[in-house]
């Protein structure tokens, strides 16, 4: 998987991803045109779409009554002696489900490989291209 983000001066960025193109900015406040959303909003995005697309495959898979799923994330940076980035959200899920459904559920959302890649170590290499 390769997403591609070029940016043509301003803050603006295309981005691309096989057949899908989408853009990120700054707002208009921060010197940007607010086309598009933060990349602080793209990830967020990301974390809660993985979220709620992975309980949608769990329960199609237990043939559960899930008929939607609703995602809200915030971020923040906490300082301190040991700083912090904190994810805080809320998660809904609409169907005719059980208690003990929307439990395991909830323990599922925090399976989704978005949330395991933020809270496992990482590595990030960027090679200097030519040009």
């Amino acid at each position: 998987m390769i997403v591609t983000a070029t940016n043509s001066g301003g803050y603006k960025v295309a981005l691309q991803a096989g057949e899908h193109g989408w853009h990120s900015d700054r707002p208009v406040a921060e010197d940007g045109t607010d086309l598009g959303p933060t990349p602080h909003e793209l990830l967020l995005g990301s974390l809660a779409a993985c979220k709620a697309i992975t309980v949608q495959m769990y329960a199609q898979r237990k043939g559960w009554p899930l008929t939607g799923v609703k995602v809200s994330i915030g971020h923040q940076h906490v300082n301190g002696d040991s700083p912090l980035e904190k994810f805080d959200g809320e998660i809904q899920f609409v169907g005719d489900l059980t208690g003990e459904q929307r439990q395991r559920l909830h323990e599922i959302a925090a399976k989704c490989p978005v949330h395991r890649l933020l809270t496992n170590a990482v590595e990030i290499n960027l090679a200097l291209a030519a040009g």
